[in-house]
């Protein structure tokens, strides 16, 4: 695995222009400090557009001061496509967490909020859906208190961690009633109206089968999506979805998308599907990529 990975930071570096240096850094025996990075690379090439790729990076460090957890997480990302475009390396989400078993006392930064929506589809509907805010990310400061599975906070709506600029209260709820639903609310409140809000449900009948409803609003557009995955064999997934968009002032769009995903083993995953529009724009495209990750303890 070691080998594998060296291989692979190699491949993306050369790739991505970066150069790739392993550092071993002492550490003190008495102190519980484990730290671990993931790396995530998405590929996907579609008819009449262009193909796209990304490069993730996720780093983690756990350690512990006194009875206290201090947790470090981030999401990194950097995209680029078939015309030589390249994207300014992105900061998904990181967030500082300083906090107990129950209570997560600080809860800093650019945080994701996803608790639920384990399904997946293409990536390029996936990162759609994102942009729109399934994920939920805020940029503030939390309070989570994991027995009732409710975070309370104050976020800013331009995305600046900076507290001058932390002008809404956020709060989110989450709950599994058993294995079969789970459900999330979640809204963010300024001075005079709803920036954001949402709710979604995630319904499994059984161990192979997946489903999730999803509705986000903002106050220029709402959202809905309905996506499904299928285990229909050990490694193999068919997967479903739509999602329809009404934005005010302008007209509404909608989506489908249809397709397969295999695991081919070492953490790669390929995948083919057809995307297609739906509305004045009747645009099908076939999607075909894969999906390779690996991650390894510092």
């Amino acid at each position: 695995m070691k080998k594998q990975l060296v291989r692979m930071l190699a491949v993306l570096g050369a790739m991505w222009n970066f150069h790739v240096i392993a550092i071993e850094t002492p550490t003190e025996p008495d102190r519980d400090t484990r730290a671990t990075i993931t790396l995530k690379t998405n590929a996907e090439a579609r008819t009449h557009d262009l193909a796209e790729q990304d490069l993730q990076v996720m780093p983690k460090v756990v350690t512990k001061v006194g009875d206290t957890d201090v947790t470090y997480t981030g999401l990194f990302r950097k995209e680029t496509n078939t015309d030589g475009k390249t994207s300014d390396l992105q900061t998904i989400f990181h967030k500082l967490c300083i906090g107990g078993e129950d209570l997560e006392m600080v809860e800093i930064g650019r945080v994701n909020f996803r608790k639920l929506l384990d399904e997946s589809s293409t990536v390029n509907f996936d990162n759609c859906m994102a942009g729109k805010g399934v994920s939920r990310i805020f940029t503030g400061a939390f309070a989570e208190y994991k027995p009732w599975d409710l975070a309370l906070g104050v976020a800013a709506s331009d995305g600046e961690i900076s507290p001058t600029h932390w002008d809404m209260i956020m709060g989110s709820w989450s709950h599994r009633f058993d294995d079969q639903l789970g459900v999330q609310v979640h809204a963010a409140v300024g001075r005079d109206e709803v920036k954001k809000a949402g709710i979604a449900v995630e319904y499994k009948p059984t161990d192979k089968v997946g489903i999730l409803g999803d509705v986000l609003y903002s106050p220029t557009e709402t959202t809905c999506l309905l996506l499904g995955n299928y285990q229909l064999a050990d490694k193999i997934k068919l997967f479903g979805g739509a999602t329809m968009t009404d934005a005010d002032g302008k007209d509404t769009t909608a989506r489908a998308v249809i397709g397969a995903e295999a695991d081919v083993g070492h953490g790669l995953a390929v995948y083919g599907g057809v995307d297609q529009k739906i509305g004045s724009d009747h645009d099908t495209r076939i999607a075909v990529g894969f999906k390779l990750s690996g991650s390894r303890d510092l």
